[in-house]
């Protein structure tokens, strides 16, 4: 057991290695805005502005939903923001606009980075730098959950049944699933409109730690007559393929835009 254990651990500290400690790379893409908006379920009469201490005012000039109805308002440096700087837009006030009300939120204690995310949630009248942690936690809980269905009723499927391998498909999809879904869940990340390439990319690691893992460490079931050294790979291929696409979908579906 003690080998097991030694086996799982140095397989997922390297899987963990590759994934939070990504070589980095510059090329050519798009700006990304200096500043975004994010609203859930807002409606089609809402307008954001900045406006800045002297009184000069941009409007929100991209607006993009997800399949979940964030709605993502932009404010690009090209619309007049170019030349403002950290301090200004510390000083500037963002200015809702809904139903005939207007609120106005001061963007003070922001992030103090070069492109900003904040939540601006109606019901309450808040404005949180970022995402609300309650909604990420909810959706890594939501898509490590569909893995788990998913890739367990495959692995059922495939006719393993003890205790001992249903443990070692637990730990290991825990692990390297909810590293996944952790990463994807930080809109620290940048990944912007990559994330498509970024996801196959550690979805292809987790592919290639899986099958090493369970080929190594899935034991014959006590009614089989010999182990099929076939069966552990074929799993893992065909549990990762299914739930491949099944995060993927969750993933866009609530994926912050930049």
């Amino acid at each position: 057991m003690k080998r097991t254990i030694k086996l799982i651990a140095v397989f997922l500290i390297i899987f963990i290695t590759i994934s939070l400690f990504p070589l980095a790379a510059s090329a050519n893409s798009a700006e990304p805005p200096m500043f975004t908006v994010m609203v859930s379920n807002a409606p089609e009469d809402l307008q954001l502005s900045l406006r800045l201490a002297d009184g000069t005012q941009y409007s929100a000039n991209v607006i993009k939903n997800n399949p979940a109805n964030d709605t993502f308002y932009h404010f690009y440096s090209d619309g007049g923001l170019f030349f403002i700087g950290r301090t200004e837009l510390n000083e500037a006030t963002l200015v809702v606009t809904t139903g005939g009300e207007t609120l106005e939120f001061t963007l003070l204690g922001m992030q103090n980075t070069y492109h900003r995310l904040v939540t601006l949630s109606l019901s309450n009248r808040t404005l949180i730098p970022g995402t609300p942690l309650v909604r990420n936690a909810v959706l890594v809980v939501m898509r490590i959950v569909l893995t788990l269905l998913i890739e367990g009723l495959i692995f059922f499927a495939f006719g393993f049944r003890s205790k001992r391998n249903w443990t070692i498909f637990l730990v290991v999809n825990l692990i390297t699933q909810g590293g996944l879904n952790i990463i994807f869940s930080n809109p620290n990340m940048g990944m912007g409109g990559y994330w498509g390439l970024a996801y196959i990319g550690l979805e292809i690691i987790i592919f290639l730690v899986e099958i090493a893992v369970f080929t190594i460490l899935l034991k014959k079931e006590p009614k089989e007559t010999k182990k099929h050294w076939w069966k552990a790979p074929t799993y893992a291929i065909a549990a990762n393929t299914a739930s491949l696409f099944a995060g993927a979908y969750l993933i866009s579906a609530f994926m912050i835009y930049y």
